[in-house]
């Protein structure tokens, strides 16, 4: 993000009136606002897509039994029964 690390040299006390913290807060903010726009544009995308009712089964069929074809990664001791 080429933010200047000059201000970590600096109290935390003093932060906000530093050039380079300013700069580099602005550079993370505009991030924060990127990310958002396209969380609402494939959340947009995805309501227009689904108002296909074919479409919109197919989702709902997809998301019900894609579950049980694929483990839950984040609990590792889980096993996958392979029948």
């Amino acid at each position: 993000m080429n933010i200047d690390p000059a201000f970590l040299q600096l109290p935390v006390e003093n932060w906000d009136g530093n050039e380079a913290f300013q700069a580099g807060k602005a550079k993370a903010s505009s991030i924060n606002v990127a990310l958002t726009e396209c969380g609402v544009k494939l959340t947009s995308d995805f309501v227009e897509a689904a108002r296909i009712e074919r479409h919109l089964q197919n989702v709902l069929q997809t998301v019900k039994h894609d579950p049980a074809k694929m483990p839950n990664l984040r609990f590792s001791k889980r096993t996958v029964d392979n029948s």
